[in-house]
């Protein structure tokens, strides 16, 4: 679905779901309430497309979308009432979903619901996982990144790699090694810039949800090695769940830490 018509169905439900869900809503803004309605509609979405909220793709993509709203919220100024990113409660979102699909209006303000009413002050879970807590900010520097797994992570998230906010080409350095499947090649960040682009031009919505992640220094790089789930959607609607590994090199320098090198192995793919 592209940007406008995302943003024309979340308008038209929008107002309808405010309503019935006032009290669970309080101490919520406009703003928060929208990345709200629009996660709900991609996550009915995307369920609907797969035919079942069991199947592998879907569940990576409950999992990415819940991680990339909890980032939102929590940017915005919001707080989280117990963490909507753990295992235990992508299943009471996905039990929850699974009988909706027959409407998907339904499904749509359903889980806007069950998003309010975790997300919002006071709001609890039918099975309330363990409260999330943020790994704490990273301190003041404008030359060093410390290479610790976390602290790379929420960089490189503030930085838009992991598709939940707008791409930051500054995390880049003028010159990167890039390889994709093997196959290497040196690039200018004006290259990385337009392959950047040129990427959210086919797939307008993405998600990265790293799996596993660990950083170690090698040389004058830190070196941050995940596996991430990622899900991508084109502007026609037709979604696509991925598993990747990804290696990511940094340099601190006097500019501040860059990405001097990436790599990018595509392990699984699904429609």
């Amino acid at each position: 679905m592209s940007k406008k018509l995302l943003f024309l169905a979340v308008a038209a439900f929008l107002h309808a779901l405010i309503t019935p869900t006032r009290a669970q809503a309080e101490g919520l803004s406009e703003a928060q309430l929208i990345m709200i309605a629009s996660t709900a509609e991609r996550i009915c979405g995307v369920v609907k497309d797969q035919g079942s909220a069991s199947t592998a793709a879907a569940k990576g993509a409950l999992s990415v979308e819940l991680r990339g709203l909890a980032s939102q919220i929590l940017t915005t100024g919001g707080q989280i009432s117990g963490s909507i990113t753990t295992e235990d409660y992508v299943g009471v979102v996905r039990d929850q979903v699974a009988p909706l699909m027959v409407n998907l209006s339904e499904c749509r303000f359903k889980v806007f619901q069950i998003l309010v009413f975790k997300i919002a002050p006071g709001g609890t879970s039918p099975a309330p996982p363990p409260t999330y807590t943020p790994p704490p900010p990273e301190p003041v520097s404008r030359t060093r990144l410390s290479c610790q797994a976390d602290r790379i992570i929420d960089w490189l998230d503030q930085h838009g790699i992991y598709g939940n906010r707008p791409f930051d080409s500054s995390v880049y350095d003028d010159q990167v090694t890039w390889t994709v499947n093997g196959k290497r090649a040196a690039k200018t960040k004006t290259d990385v810039i337009k392959e950047e682009d040129d990427f959210r031009k086919v797939y307008p919505m993405q998600r990265y949800t790293p799996t596993s992640s660990s950083a170690g220094q090698v040389g004058d790089q830190c070196v941050l090695t995940q596996q991430v789930d990622g899900y991508k959607q084109k502007a026609n609607g037709s979604a696509q769940f991925n598993s990747y590994r990804l290696e990511f090199g940094i340099k601190s320098g006097a500019n501040g830490p860059r990405i001097v090198e990436r790599q990018t192995d595509v392990l699984t793919g699904r429609h």
